[in-house]
């Protein structure tokens, strides 16, 4: 993960600063992680066409987000949803190697399903913490072009802080975010129901809980908000 992560870092620097130094080092890190694979899996494994299409569908998928939803508040479709997720196919290519030094190559494509849907609860549970930042940094993401497409703003300028917390915490679009991100979160468990994996399991449970924690946050807070318009009406009646 060191080169995909440091491939990020040089993709994500809206600085001036120079990348020299991450760029070559980058490099040493593919080179290692391939080698890595190959002392372990044979030129003839079937391994290697996987990791050819799981490479693929990261380049695509990193290319894709920049020239369509870079600074640019463009809907996301279910089919685009997908196509963001595989920034993340990397990680397949270890469940692969799993699969077939275990005798099981029969479950990677249940893996392969499955992460694809994992990453779009992660990506949404990733949008939500970051909204604030996104918004200042003019990157689009769901959550943001969601809250454009509800307040019925056709310009991207026009989002403000105030827009996404309305439309997260006082209407529904907070709700109904959450709710699809816990479908998508079922379809990843149930691709890997007939696959012995504790530990996988669990962990998507864990998002299922995060995603029940941010929906018990943004109710709280929509109580919290009409609480406070309703004690600040009382108090201006009084003043009368």
């Amino acid at each position: 993960l060191l080169y995909f992560m440091s491939q990020d870092d040089v993709m994500d620097d809206f600085s001036d600063k120079s990348n020299a130094q991450l760029l070559p080092l980058s490099s040493l890190f593919f080179s290692d992680f391939v080698c890595r694979y190959h002392s372990i899996l044979p030129h003839a494994s079937g391994f290697w066409s996987y990791f050819d299409t799981y490479m693929k569908e990261w380049a695509e998928s990193v290319v894709w987000e920049r020239e369509n939803h870079w600074g640019v508040a463009k809907e996301y479709s279910e089919e685009d949803l997908i196509f963001l997720s595989r920034k993340a196919a990397a990680m397949k290519i270890p469940f692969a190697a799993i699969c077939i030094l275990s005798g099981q190559a029969w479950a990677i494509k249940a893996f392969s399903k499955m992460m694809d849907y994992d990453q779009i609860v992660y990506q949404m549970i990733d949008d939500w913490r970051d909204w604030k930042e996104d918004l200042s940094r003019g990157s689009y993401t769901y959550l943001l072009v969601q809250t454009m497409k509800y307040c019925g703003l056709s310009d991207a300028s026009q989002l403000t802080e105030a827009h996404v917390k309305k439309a997260i915490f006082m209407d529904e679009l907070g709700e109904k975010i959450f709710q699809m991100a816990k479908s998508y979160n079922k379809l990843s468990l149930k691709c890997i129901s007939a696959i012995d994996s504790p530990y996988l399991k669990a962990y998507i449970s864990l998002e299922e809980s995060l995603c029940d924690r941010i929906l018990d946050k943004i109710r709280d807070e929509k109580a919290m908000m009409l609480k406070g318009g309703l004690d600040s009406l009382l108090w201006n009646m009084t003043k009368k």
